[in-house]
């Protein structure tokens, strides 16, 4: 691979299919595995939603759980 993936690319292939994660959770994993560009909560919610491979799971005012599907 000449050059590195994009950063959702990255966080797709570290989430196992029928893993629920949140974005904060996400968000740490990228700290300890030293990326330096490390997207916002938001910008990744909004990304998960709109992908289908994610089910989101809202419930009331805790954290969004996104679940992996395929």
């Amino acid at each position: 691979m000449a050059t590195k993936p994009k950063i959702f690319d990255s966080i797709k292939s570290m989430i196992d299919v029928g893993q629920e994660i949140t974005a904060e959770q996400v968000i740490d994993k990228l700290i300890d595995m030293g990326r330096k560009e490390i997207p916002t909560k938001k910008s990744l919610a909004v990304k998960f939603k709109n992908d289908k491979q994610f089910v989101v799971i809202k419930r009331g005012r805790t954290p969004t759980i996104f679940k992996r599907i395929l």
